[in-house]
């Protein structure tokens, strides 16, 4: 399989946001007595958002995955954690050109959660679609 190497900026914005993600960590129990940290769950959904939009053509099916996997996160969080959502999206929005990209994917995402995504951002932040 090929090696596509992504342009400088989006390789920076990548960067920026899985710095973001990483950072902002939620503690979850592993099997046994250990404790891991994991990426905060509405940051990586947005993350998924983006990088679907950002990946080559040559890997739609990642980005296809990448889709579903931010579809299914948005999913849970509505139901359960609907205020994890702004401040999570509040990040995005420091971004345009991030804001754009998980605009266009969150476009893909089913109209249910669409909707409900939207209700969930206030509309003192960058609309989310």
């Amino acid at each position: 399989m090929p090696y596509h190497r992504l342009p400088e900026s989006v390789q920076t914005l990548y960067a920026e946001l899985f710095e973001q993600t990483v950072h902002a960590q939620a503690d979850a129990a592993a099997a046994g007595p250990s404790q891991v940290n994991v990426p905060d769950p509405a940051r990586f959904a947005f993350h998924k958002l983006w990088i679907s939009g950002k990946r080559p053509v040559s890997e739609q099916a990642k980005a296809i995955k990448d889709l579903r996997q931010a579809g299914d996160l948005l999913e849970v969080l509505l139901e359960d954690r609907p205020g994890d959502l702004p401040p999570a999206w509040e990040d995005v929005t420091h971004n345009p050109a991030v804001v754009k990209t998980v605009s266009r994917a969150t476009g893909r995402l089913a109209p249910e959660i669409q909707e409900r995504l939207e209700r969930a951002i206030p509309r003192s932040t960058a609309s989310i679609r």
